[in-house]
Parts: structure tokens; sequence; C-alpha cells
């Protein structure tokens, strides 16, 4: 976890929130919470998936997710100390480990949200979405959402 004096959060004008931010669940928990919201978003329709295509790869595709979470998970997964940013922040490998671990644990998720795929399918998006090159980040600006992708 980033030290409190570098992750310093002194100015935010929600008290509570600074609060939250600065004293999270550790990387492990975190990473439980936000594959259960998804999975509970998975189970309940709420998680989607796509294949987006290449722009500057004509032909090649990969598949992006997307899985809504809670607002107060959103934003200690991507703001508190502990979280993914925060991750990078404390070294590369670091923040490696976590994102690969986080997309090891939406592979469940993933599989709900894909029920419907014929195995071969679902075997190509499960490759791609568990590739080197993935990771998870934020879907727009409206409503908290993860986007593996």
């Amino acid at each position: 976890m980033v030290d409190l004096a570098e992750w310093d959060l002194s100015g935010m004008k929600d008290a509570a929130r600074a609060a939250r931010l600065s004293h999270p669940v550790g990387a492990e928990e975190l990473i439980r919470d936000v594959a259960a919201e998804a999975e509970t978003a998975a189970r309940e329709g709420l998680a989607c998936w796509h294949w987006q295509q290449g722009e500057e790869m004509i032909g090649c595709r990969r598949s992006v997710a997307t899985f809504p979470l809670d607002r107060d998970t959103f934003d200690a997964l991507f703001n508190s100390r502990g979280g993914y940013r925060a991750q990078y922040y404390l070294s590369c490998e670091e923040g490696i480990q976590f994102n690969n671990e986080i997309i090891k644990q939406l592979r469940r998720p993933l599989a709900l949200t894909c029920q419907k795929l014929s195995l071969d399918e679902f075997a190509l998006l499960e490759r791609s979405f568990v590739g080197p090159f993935s990771k998870i980040w934020v879907l727009g600006d409206g409503a908290p959402e993860l986007l593996p992708v």
C-alpha cells in the first residue's frame, strides 16, 4: 500500500471519502470484492461483452467486457492508496501483478456473462481476455463500470 504521506488526500472536501480512500481494505480483499460484484452483475444480466475490431491491426480483435460496480468499490479500486493506480505507483511489477490477479478473478464473471456462446467462441474470447495485454479500466464518465479488455 502506498504510504499515507505520498497518497495525501487531506485536501479533499469529502472527509468521509478521504478516510475511506486513505484506509482501504487490502489488495487481495479489494480484488475479491470487485470479482464478487462482477459475478453478481453477470448473474443479474447487467454485465456485457463484445468484440472490438483492431484499428491499427486490421482483421484483429479483442474482447471487451464490462461489469458495473458499487460506487465505493469502484472508488477504492481506482482512487485508494491500495487500488489499481496505487499498485502501479509502487512499481510496474506490483501493478502488473495486481492487474493479472484481478483479470484472473474476473474469468468466472466473464464465463457467466457469455454462457450462450459456443465452446469454440468462448475459448477465443477467454484467450483475448486473459492475454498478456489485458487490463482493467474505466468505461466512460457515467456510472461506475469496470472495463476489462
